[in-house]
Parts: C-alpha cells; sequence; structure tokens
C-alpha cells in the first residue's frame, strides 16, 4: 500500500531474506533514477 502525493513519488522494494539482496548503496542517502540501490547474490 502507498501513498502518492504530485510532485514526486516513493518506491518501495521488499525482499524475502532468502532472496539474497545485498544493499549497497547508503541508508537513508536520496538515490537517482538508474543509481544502484543493491545486488542479488
Amino acid at each position: 500500500m502507498g501513498y502518492f502525493l504530485f510532485g514526486g513519488s516513493d518506491i518501495v522494494l521488499l525482499f524475502s531474506e532468502d532472496a539474497g539482496f545485498e544493499m549497497t548503496c547508503e541508508a537513508g542517502k536520496h538515490a537517482l533514477t538508474g543509481e544502484e540501490y543493491g545486488r542479488l547474490k
């Protein structure tokens, strides 16, 4: 479920613990379109 207002959007990514996702960006830092958030092992 999400709540969006005009002028910007939020993106939420959810992975199960056994998916092997490793976050590579700094937590809390604004990321631009096309930047890497993480990798799947």
